[in-house]
């Protein structure tokens, strides 16, 4: 399934079986979906259901073994106020604010000042915030390259860079 929305998958066209073991033996069965069956963003639900000759019926559900994944390839999205690339603030230390959203979840959001880390902000000080962040960059009297990133889970990750000049 994909976001709940329940796809019959066609053995042959979206997936093989490899069957291993002779006929007298326990046979294993391994499933392999091909990677076209996921092209679309958003959390998969893979259940397998299988019957044998005896009618014996099996599915991953039942031993617990469920498969549960997101795909995500969208970066996250940064809205910046009151910071312009080539602005001059006349001032000790310039404040700007910046707001981090991910469409599935964001994972971190990094501030650089002249290419040095300043800050970094955890998931947990973004879900605090609600990926609202108050930032500050101190007077100089010259440009500075503020470079801000934010990354999600999926690594996906949003680049902006401001010149920007304080004193």
């Amino acid at each position: 399934s994909l976001e709940g929305k329940v796809v019959v998958l066609k053995q042959g066209s979206d997936y093989t079986i490899e069957k291993s073991g002779q006929e007298d033996q326990w046979k294993t069965y391994r499933y392999h979906i091909r990677a076209s069956c996921f092209q679309k963003e958003g959390t998969y639900v893979i259940n397998v259901y299988s019957e044998d000759a005896a009618n014996n019926r099996s599915t991953n559900k039942i031993k617990t073994k469920p498969v549960i994944f997101t795909l995500d390839r969208t970066a996250p999205v940064l809205v910046v106020s009151n910071l312009e690339d080539g602005g001059k603030y006349n001032e000790e230390t310039h404040r700007f604010t910046i707001s981090a959203r991910d469409n599935i979840s964001l994972d971190k959001v990094a501030v650089y000042l002249d290419g040095e880390c300043i800050h970094t902000y955890g998931k947990e000080e973004l879900e605090t915030t609600n990926g609202k962040l108050d930032v500050g960059i101190p007077e100089s009297g010259q440009y500075q390259k503020v470079t801000l990133e934010a990354f999600d889970k999926a690594g996906n990750v949003c680049r902006e860079i401001y010149d920007a000049q304080t004193d």
